[in-house]
């Protein structure tokens, strides 16, 4: 447990919030419990619905539970509002180890803390998350909760195909722009489904389920035009998920100006990626049209061959994860 004594460099000195209150950043431990149960007993139903997609409050023990997660692989982190005796947790942020490797994020912070505390706390466990060698924290999100979309989004967040539409699984690297796929922190070892990257300006594709029972894992990164931290492609290096996939989807609009469709389109990947075009040319009137999602699903399966022989599949059973996350 990190006390006063044994401070954490991470988490950084204390914020000095006014001439009464400090801000403490400190490492979730057992113990903590009671503190983290005061918190979420201060949300409204709606907070609590978005982090656990009920409106109901767990049981007390899942609070002392979510506190030793470190003991388990995971890890978390409080943020105290102390003034003189008195000292109130605000904020606490924290994942659980998936067996793909990941992190799974809970996060919920006070309704009166929030604007900047949110996405600072979450800078600060991604930056635990990677000395701990975590390559990627995902985040089981409701469709409805666009704050912490946002948020996401601004960490240079992909999507992870679902047939679900209430809720987005999102996926933040802990030391780049661009998220890996699940499961690439375990080596070599190859995966067991053919992986389906989609490009597109959108963060969902309609097609994601067709695609999923059609055997592929997928993901949707945003163009470079929505990514705030430029598209390592374009920039002239690589990009962990398309070296990481299969097959691409190329959903960027060829026919706007200002989009980097047409330099992705250039782009080389690796010897067995295949390249699925999701815009069509007529030869006659030169009418751009855009395929449906049914074609490039069929495109896709119309070949058997990918570049990588012998799959593993990746994501993890999450029954002891954090279910949401509040607005921050």
């Amino acid at each position: 447990m990190t006390t006063e004594r044994t401070p954490c460099t991470t988490c950084g000195p204390p914020i000095e919030l006014d001439e009464r209150r400090t801000l403490v950043l400190r490492h979730t431990a057992r113990g903590d419990g009671p503190a983290l149960s005061s918190l979420y007993h201060r949300l409204d139903a709606d907070d609590v619905n978005r982090r656990f997609f009920s409106y109901a409050l767990p049981q007390e023990s899942w609070f002392e539970e979510w506190a030793s997660i470190a003991e388990r692989g995971g890890f978390g982190l409080i943020v105290e509002s102390r003034a003189g005796d008195e000292t109130t947790v605000v904020a606490e942020a924290g994942y659980a180890l998936l067996c793909d490797g990941d992190g799974e994020l809970g996060i919920a912070v006070e309704p009166h803390a929030r604007g900047w505390l949110g996405p600072w706390l979450l800078d600060a466990l991604l930056r635990h998350a990677d000395e701990r060698g975590i390559p990627n924290i995902q985040a089981l999100v409701l469709s409805e909760n666009r704050r912490m979309s946002a948020m996401a989004a601004r960490r240079g967040a992909a999507t992870m195909g679902s047939p679900e539409w209430s809720t987005l699984r999102l996926s933040m690297s802990t030391n780049g722009p661009v998220p890996s796929w699940p499961g690439d922190r375990l080596g070599d070892r190859p995966h067991e489904r053919p992986r389906l990257l989609v490009e597109s300006e959108r963060s969902r594709w309609g097609g994601a389920a067709a695609a999923i029972r059609a055997g592929y894992d997928v993901m949707v990164c945003r163009g470079p035009e929505h990514h705030p931290h430029g598209c390592p492609v374009v920039d002239g290096g690589h990009c962990p998920l398309r070296d990481g996939a299969d097959v691409v989807v190329e959903l960027l609009d060829p026919t706007d100006p200002s989009s980097a469709a047409r330099l992705l389109a250039d782009t080389v990947g690796h010897p067995g990626l295949r390249v699925i075009p999701g815009f069509t040319t007529d030869p006659e009137t030169g009418l751009v049209r855009r395929r449906t999602d049914a074609e490039i699903v069929a495109d896709a399966g119309d070949s058997s061959a990918t570049g990588r022989p012998g799959y593993v599949s990746g994501a993890g059973d999450s029954s002891t994860q954090p279910r949401g996350n509040t607005d921050e």
